[in-house]
């Protein structure tokens, strides 16, 4: 019988896992492997994340990165939280509403390692070496020689010939 109650418990508790509601299946579905454990599964949902066309996929991945991006536990709505004493401001990331103040432990923080640190710099610095500021290529392109990666080779090399700046072409 015992043993019937914790299989029964942990189907329950299956069912009920931490799910993400962003009104997005395809958001849902990146953040819900972005609030798990597995890290390599993170960086596959990093990488879908970068590729979306969402107007907000670099600012979310900016607050996955610095820790301001976090899950209401409750709700399950994806929030900017901003600490302010011992309470946290959460305004919900997608509509911009405010929700309250919170304690730290009704918002999941998203957990990285430094290998996600690694991809997240190099999808920013990605992203940077696309803009027209010459100062702001140069700086992802001196992000990136800073955490080299085989990958980061197949970003640059394409657009070295395209680059009008001498310095930042020079860097790459």
């Amino acid at each position: 019988k015992i043993l019937s109650v914790l299989l029964l418990s942990l189907l329950f508790l299956q069912a009920h896992a931490a799910k993400v509601d962003t009104g997005d299946p395809e958001l849902d579905a990146i953040f819900e492997t972005l609030v798990g454990t597995n890290f390599k599964s993170k960086e596959e949902s990093l990488k879908r994340l970068a590729e979306t066309d969402h107007p907000k996929r670099f600012e979310m991945i900016q607050g996955v990165f610095d820790g301001s991006l976090r899950l209401n536990k409750k709700s399950k709505r994806l929030v900017w939280a901003e600490q302010q004493d011992k309470k946290y401001v959460a305004v919900d990331v997608l509509t911009g509403e405010s929700l309250g103040e919170f304690s730290k432990r009704k918002l999941k923080k998203l957990s990285i390692n430094n290998q996600l640190r690694g991809v997240i710099n190099a999808i920013l610095a990605a992203r940077d070496l696309q803009g027209d500021d010459p100062a702001l290529r140069l700086q992802a392109v001196e992000t990136m020689l800073a955490n080299p990666a085989p990958e980061h080779a197949g970003i640059l090399e394409p657009l070295i010939k395209k680059e009008p700046d001498e310095k930042v072409r020079g860097a790459m």
